[in-house]
């Protein structure tokens, strides 16, 4: 089966891959847990290629196109910096790694500019896309096209500071939105709440000691005052950077990618509103709108597999 594209999509839990056929659309996938240290992370990706490829019944020869994205800085030369979540990813030659191991095509990126690219391939063309996963990211995208700032660092919206001198965030930086609106800052208050003698009703009767899930308070927010007061203000830090990005850049639409956006439908109207609450009508960006990113938890996958036409050598490399 010749033709084939290959995508991956590093998180902080989980690494996701990919085939697309010569038609654009996705052939196989499958998503094993991440590696648990950067020097695994090649090995771990030329693996669950070849369970994809063993689905297909096809072969490394048939891959013209191999992409990744990672949780990661990267910058215009594809180098790695400041991957706080996965333990000893900065300074990896990964992509050396990946393109030694084939005949094929190799680049790397940022997570999240992967889902970005993604959209592009499903026609969206200027946009903000806020990720909300184990941390929280972003890129921006206009006439169809990366905005990747001087070292290819644009985007990088978690950590904007929202509340001065606030919580500690694992960049180094204290109040950042990161601290507050990630799958990990939502995890970390339930299991402050849960530590507190409250959310119990959650609990799972076979392990009462043990916090519930993020997302099961998520899915409760309308029933527990606790899940309320959680949720809430997890919508409201989201509403505040999304407002300010929107100040900043003007952008026409916002889609909201990663894992915890999996949740999304259940928040779906307390951002909304929590948006207005920020961002008054005489700014007159009051219903903008908010969307999710096309294709869903395989977004940073699909994208990635799609990323030579959005790296160097590209119309799309810098701008």
């Amino acid at each position: 089966m010749e033709g084939l594209r290959a995508g991956f999509d590093l998180g902080g839990t989980k690494l996701t891959g990919v085939l697309v056929g010569p038609d654009g659309e996705a052939v196989a996938c499958r998503t094993v847990p991440s590696p648990s240290h950067g020097t695994w992370v090649a090995s771990a990706v030329l693996d669950l290629l070849s369970r994809l490829l063993e689905d297909l019944g096809a072969g490394p020869g048939d891959v013209g196109f191999l992409g990744m994205g990672v949780p990661a800085l990267v910058d215009l030369d594809e180098r790695l910096h400041g991957a706080t979540h996965v333990a000893g990813m900065s300074g990896q030659a990964l992509l050396d790694e990946l393109r030694s191991a084939g005949s094929w095509g190799a680049h790397i990126d940022n997570d999240v500019n992967c889902s970005a690219v993604a959209a592009i391939h499903a026609g969206e063309n200027a946009f903000v896309l806020v990720s909300l996963g184990t941390g929280v990211g972003g890129a921006i995208v206009r006439e169809g096209r990366l905005e990747r700032g001087a070292h290819g660092f644009a985007g990088e919206i978690g950590h904007m500071v929202v509340v001065v001198g606030g919580e500690e965030c694992g960049c180094g930086k204290r109040g950042c939105l990161e601290a507050y609106a990630s799958g990990r800052a939502l995890t970390r208050r339930v299991e402050r709440e849960f530590a507190k003698g409250r959310l119990p009703e959650l609990a799972d009767p076979a392990r009462p000691g043990v916090a519930p899930t993020a997302k099961a308070v998520v899915e409760a927010w309308r029933d527990l005052d606790v899940a309320e007061e959680i949720v809430t203000d997890f919508a409201y830090f989201l509403a505040v950077g999304i407002s300010n990005l929107v100040e900043i850049g003007d952008h026409a639409k916002v889609l909201i990618g990663g894992g915890v956006s999996a949740s999304l439908e259940h928040f779906y109207d307390l951002l909304r509103e929590q948006y207005r609450s920020v961002m008054p009508p005489s700014r007159l960006r009051h219903d903008l709108p908010i969307e999710p990113v096309p294709y869903g938890p395989l977004a940073g996958a699909i994208g990635a597999a799609f990323l030579d036409s959005h790296r160097k050598g590209s119309a799309g490399t810098r701008l």
